[in-house]
């Protein structure tokens, strides 16, 4: 059972002769049911509440009949979480003992090879925000159409997932040949559980353009332009990053941060170690030229052609999710197979 509701507003409004206001909001509400029918553990499935929304403001402005100015802000909020019915179940429902487990119930995985699984996926939340300006300077003079204009993005994810906190079970026929005889035998083959993904990230984006396009002659039109984009990676603000160094491996270089971490981890704090992990680079200049020539001079047959430098400056922000999942920040344990039986994964384990 999927709700879904979606408003729109958009008003646009002359502030007299030369300037426009125009603001758009736009909310998408999506709350999707989560299920565990009575009896019927295989239609067990978590639910999503994610409230959107997506606001925009835009000024135009006409200095002149050749010189025109767009201003725009805009602010985009995704935040999205799993929900449980109320009385969802969890791995100590059905008699699993040993296992430390969050207080709020759920199912993460229970799977059997080759036959069904009880999937209830990672809890939440996860939460993007985005806030962003844009400027752009339209100037015609003579023969030339010029473009001046920047943009900036903060951009923001938090992320407090209990991935893995409920623990996976799997089954498959290892064991005993068949894999739903593995898993009424409680005989798993493997067993997962971790502390949860927790995150804070944060980044500028920054770019600032300049382009003309030249009216050479009648039949030739020349484009150029520069476009500056500098890198920054992304900030975790409570220092949740990891470099590994191989040279610092072979000399036996330990972190001062975590004493306990192997040779050649280090972590912001340690000698070398930018906060970020990496570095910011601010040499992305990016320049363009293109031509457009009409050949026969009739308008019925051009040729077009262009060249440039492009980055791919906005990195993604799960680029540095898998920091999420590891100690010292998340500790996690994978056993294969488990040492004990589905009723108790940790019996025996000293780890």
């Amino acid at each position: 059972i999927q709700n879904i509701n979606q408003y729109v507003l958009r008003i646009d409004e002359r502030l007299g002769d030369k300037d426009t206001l125009t603001g758009r909001w736009f909310k998408d509400h999506i709350d999707y049911v989560p299920q565990n029918p009575a009896g019927n553990l295989l239609g067990y499935q978590s639910g999503y509440d994610q409230p959107v929304n997506n606001v925009m403001i835009q000024e135009t402005h006409t200095f002149r009949s050749n010189l025109l100015n767009q201003a725009s802000f805009t602010f985009s909020n995704v935040p999205t979480e799993k929900i449980f019915t109320s009385d969802s179940p969890n791995a100590a429902s059905f008699g699993v003992t040993g296992l430390w487990l969050p207080t709020t119930k759920w199912i993460q995985n229970i799977g059997i090879s080759g036959a069904f699984s009880i999937n209830g996926g990672a809890k939440g939340p996860f939460n993007n925000k985005d806030y962003g300006f844009q400027d752009n300077l339209s100037w015609v003079a003579g023969r030339h159409n010029i473009d001046l204009g920047m943009s900036y993005d903060h951009s923001i994810v938090n992320l407090g997932d209990q991935y893995l906190a409920q623990g996976q079970f799997n089954f498959n026929a290892t064991s005993t040949n068949y894999s739903l005889a593995s898993f009424m035998l409680g005989y798993m083959d493997n067993f997962h559980q971790g502390y949860g993904e927790f995150k804070n990230n944060r980044n500028n984006f920054w770019a600032f353009y300049f382009n003309d396009s030249f009216h050479a002659t009648r039949r030739l039109t020349l484009n150029y332009g520069l476009r500056y984009e500098p890198y920054t990676p992304w900030k975790e603000i409570k220092g949740r990053v990891e470099v590994f160094s191989p040279a610092n491996y072979y000399a036996g270089v330990q972190s001062q941060k975590f004493t306990n971490a192997p040779p050649g981890l280090l972590f912001p704090g340690d000698k070398g170690v930018p906060f970020s992990g990496v570095r910011p680079n601010y040499t992305n200049f990016a320049p363009r030229v293109g031509f457009a020539y009409d050949l026969t001079g009739s308008g019925t047959t051009s040729i077009r052609g262009g060249a440039g430098f492009f980055y791919d400056s906005q990195t993604a922000g799960v680029i540095n999710n898998r920091f999420a999942d590891i100690s010292p920040f998340s500790p996690q344990v994978s056993l294969s197979p488990a040492p004990g039986p589905f009723s108790d994964p940790l019996r025996g384990y000293t780890g």
